[in-house]
């Protein structure tokens, strides 16, 4: 008889291991709470821009539920998704059958905000009303919250892909699944590990990590408040520039804000606008609109507008940095962080457009020629194709110049502020605020050992007694008068009462 073996113990599991099992344990229902909102702002802002329609959209008899979708995907865009329009060759453009695809680049950065603004916002709310048992509590949760997102954003991209008339559109659904799912767990755990971050950051030796987290949310912050008071300054500037400016022009001035102020941004710092376009052999060339270009169209006194505008955007980020950042170190790594992500937003504000199609002939009437190129003899008849017609433009910044001036203006608001707090006594030095002189203060000198005192404003410091007999060391003097063996007893005999020392007069404040 063989012996049994011993019974393994079982199997430990791992760290991440551990960390899926509660996450898809945990807490949907809270997720689905967050992811909600994000979803549902995108989805209703599609049904009201589906009501809009104008006289060539009525004779072309495109219903609300075609318009909607068109702006789910527009708005989808702004997640991470795409947008393209492909003909399979049964669409008439001109009275020509037509087959090939477009195809708009680009990203709307006001739907961005949106889908931002409104996960930290229901993330927030998520975070006061559940209470988080673990440190990683938070992490998980984000993590739930990203898959749903990502899943909601599957589905809209799903549907945000009418048809019309031979053309359909191409939301991209996988692009915007991933894009969704990373964009809002990233939110999500900045939002609700923020406790946990802290915990970890506060344990860590040395203030390295500390130093760049303060950097980074500072540079966040700026990055938000100089592109708002950029973008409403340029959309005033162009409504104020324009001739003949229309209600459906100052819609579209709206819908595009951040990227206007984007680019704003970037023009009153120095980076050229670059505008490049290529339509088959017809056209193609490239313009530039630089400060010089700005004075011969409206004046010297446009290009000293744009550069005030340009200095306030940058005394504003000095200001931030210099509230919020209490050393030196951090406030030029938050310019630097600041100067990365105006990179980064003007890089995805930019717009583009690339479009080729074929016009065909032949094969029957109305029927569809299935992926272009190919063969077409088979059931079709005879089809032929006419020359092609391909199309590109784009509007961006200049990258090499932006990158220059970034850095200058970012620096210059970021050490020109604190300087100018500390000369008018609004800051220590290299810029500290009141708090960060308080623990500077408190700190004992170098050399001594003890817990430090504090003194209040305006008085004098108590005085130390003599270190033999623990008496002060400066007496008043007392008042002149008789001796106290004289005084000892009174004329009659009895014994004198105690005579009150002389009052001390108060310490002046």
């Amino acid at each position: 008889m063989h012996p049994v073996p011993p019974a393994q113990p079982p199997a430990r599991p791992t760290p991440v291991g551990l960390f899926l099992a509660r996450t898809f344990k945990g807490d949907w229902l809270g997720a689905l709470r967050v992811a909600v909102w994000p979803l549902g702002l995108l989805f209703v802002a599609a049904c009201a821009l589906g009501i809009w329609s104008n006289d060539d959209i009525d004779d072309l008899d495109i219903g609300w539920g075609t318009r909607m979708r068109v702006a789910l995907a527009a708005l989808l865009q702004g997640v991470g998704g795409g947008f393209g329009v492909s003909s399979d060759g049964t669409s008439s453009v001109g009275g020509e059958r037509v087959v090939g695809e477009a195809e708009f680049s680009g990203l709307p950065l006001l739907a961005t905000a949106v889908w931002l603004g409104a996960l930290v916002l229901a993330a927030r709310a998520e975070r006061r009303r559940s209470v988080r048992a673990t440190r990683s509590a938070g992490f998980e949760a984000a993590l739930r919250i990203g898959l749903v997102c990502g899943l909601g954003g599957l589905v809209l991209g799903l549907y945000a892909a009418p048809s019309y008339e031979g053309l359909e559109l191409d939301s991209a659904p996988g692009l915007t699944l991933l894009w969704a799912f990373l964009s809002a767990t990233l939110v999500a755990a900045l939002v609700l590990a923020r406790a946990e971050t802290d915990a970890w950051l506060a344990a860590r030796p040395g203030n390295g990590p500390r130093i760049v987290a303060g950097a980074l949310r500072t540079a966040a912050l700026a990055l938000v408040a100089v592109v708002t008071l950029a973008s409403f300054v340029t959309f005033t500037a162009v409504l104020l520039a324009g001739d003949d400016v229309k209600a459906s022009d100052v819609w579209v001035l709206l819908a595009m804000l951040p990227n206007l102020g984007a680019f704003g941004l970037a023009f009153a710092w120095g980076a050229p606008l670059d505008a490049e376009w290529n339509v088959s052999e017809w056209s193609s060339g490239r313009e530039s609109l630089g400060y010089s270009d700005l004075a011969d169209a409206s004046g010297a006194w446009a290009v000293t507008g744009t550069l005030l505008g340009g200095l306030a955007c940058a005394l504003l980020l000095g200001w931030l940095v210099a509230r919020r950042s209490p050393t030196r170190a951090e406030q030029l790594l938050a310019a630097a962080f600041f100067a990365v992500g105006v990179l980064v937003l003007v890089a995805l504000a930019g717009l583009g457009f690339e479009a080729a199609f074929h016009g065909v002939s032949g094969g029957p009437d109305g029927g569809g020629l299935g992926d272009y190129p190919g063969d077409y003899s088979d059931g079709l008849g005879d089809v032929t194709t006419s020359d092609s017609f391909a199309s590109s433009a784009r509007i961006a910044a200049g990258a090499a110049e932006l990158l220059l001036f970034a850095l200058l203006w970012s620096f210059g608001g970021a050490l020109l502020v604190p300087l100018l707090r500390a000369s008018f006594g609004k800051g220590g030095p290299g810029g500290l605020g009141p708090a960060a002189r308080g623990v500077r203060a408190a700190e004992p000198a170098p050399g001594r050992t003890g817990t430090p005192r504090t003194a209040r404003p305006g008085t004098r410091p108590p005085r130390t007694g003599s270190p033999r007999t623990g008496r002060a060391a400066h007496t008043p003097p007392r008042a002149p008068g008789p001796s106290p063996a004289s005084m000892a007893r009174a004329p009659s005999g009895r014994p004198r009462p105690p005579r009150a020392p002389p009052a001390t007069p108060p310490m002046r404040r």
